[in-house]
């Protein structure tokens, strides 16, 4: 194999694995607006230590298990697509060279594992999507924000978040 070949691996990967912790991203996201939307009265400390807390020691399955349970069950469909899309960052980041390094041997096979990768790119970039427009959607109707308004929002939430 050559290391253009092997670059190229390497390439797809990085993409996945990017959407693979945006997805993640963005299941923090959406158990910090829940959290905030179950409980009005938080201060920003309050705020900003439970959003910490989900980045810091949270992991995807570990989200979907703790902190989106009340979601997963009201709506079992939502509940199966994240565990599905979990799936899918855990076979990309723990098993996915173990399970393709005897195909990375023949062209055919380095061809079978860059379709893989790319599909899995795909389906986590998706998932990620998916999850940020539910919380997305959620906000605004807890705010009853129209487009402007909750621009606006979210850049004075950054303001202070950065502060």
């Amino acid at each position: 194999m050559s290391d253009d070949e092997l670059n190229e691996i390497f390439r797809v990967f990085g993409h996945a694995a990017f959407y693979a912790f945006t997805f993640e991203s963005e299941l923090a996201a959406l158990a910090g607006t829940l959290h905030v939307m179950t409980h009005p009265y938080l201060s920003k400390a309050e705020i900003r230590q439970y959003d910490a807390m989900l980045r810091r020691r949270r992991t995807a399955g570990e989200l979907i298990k703790e902190e989106l349970k009340a979601l997963t069950k009201e709506v079992p469909d939502w509940g199966k697509f994240l565990t599905q899309m979990t799936d899918v960052r855990n076979r990309l980041m723990h098993r996915f060279y173990e399970e393709q390094l005897p195909n990375l041997h023949s062209a055919a096979g380095r061809k079978f594992a860059l379709k893989e990768l790319k599909i899995m790119a795909v389906q986590l970039r998706n998932g990620g999507r998916t999850v940020k427009t539910l919380y997305l959607s959620l906000a605004k109707e807890h705010f009853a924000f129209d487009e402007k308004r909750f621009r606006e929002h979210v850049e004075n939430m950054v303001k202070r978040w950065i502060d």
